[in-house]
């Protein structure tokens, strides 16, 4: 895994915060870092996924921390995915 998606994985798993408030606050904290070590690639598959992720997290909440981080870690795994392919994509270039 990437080791800046493997550490918002981490970062979002392990945030044990029962209140949603106080979740969306930190996990928007580690999306936004997310968004400013991927930045550099300019993909713009990465960077609307990453607007959807905000905003179901900031601007259309279900309130519901452990649905929430479900679906924040199935995203971050898609965006490994869209990874692999730039990884994939650099490989040929080089051959």
């Amino acid at each position: 895994m990437n080791l800046n998606t493997e550490k918002f994985v981490h970062d979002v798993s392990t945030t044990f915060e029962l209140d949603y408030g106080d979740f969306m606050r930190k996990a928007n904290g580690y999306l936004s870092h997310l968004r400013q070590e991927l930045a550099p690639l300019n993909d713009q598959s990465i960077n609307n996924k990453i607007r959807e992720m905000q905003r179901y997290l900031l601007y259309n909440p279900s309130g519901n921390v452990n649905a929430t981080l479900d679906k924040l870690i199935t995203d971050a795994k898609y965006i490994e995915d869209l990874l692999h392919g730039h990884d994939q994509d650099w490989e040929s270039e080089v051959h």
